[in-house]
């Protein structure tokens, strides 16, 4: 590549605006707050869901749950 070259990663860069925001903003989560708790929902297979997505998500992605229609689902 060369010594004049630097590589920037758009992600890393997203996620420091993303971060410098949401300070300024003071919108930050309380640290009071419990864990949270993260839902993985799918119209799809859950199990090939749960394969893809660890592979971006990590182990923490535990559970899937398959909904009939995307258009069913409501937040609780």
């Amino acid at each position: 590549m060369g010594e004049q070259v630097t590589l920037v990663s758009s992600a890393e860069e997203t996620a420091k605006d993303v971060y410098r925001t949401l300070v300024r903003l003071g919108l930050e989560r309380d640290p009071e707050l419990p864990a949270p708790v993260h839902r993985f929902l799918t119209t799809g297979q859950p199990e090939e869901f749960a394969k893809i997505g660890r592979r971006f998500l990590g182990p923490e992605l535990e559970s899937v749950h398959q909904l009939a229609q995307a258009t069913s689902w409501m937040p609780v």
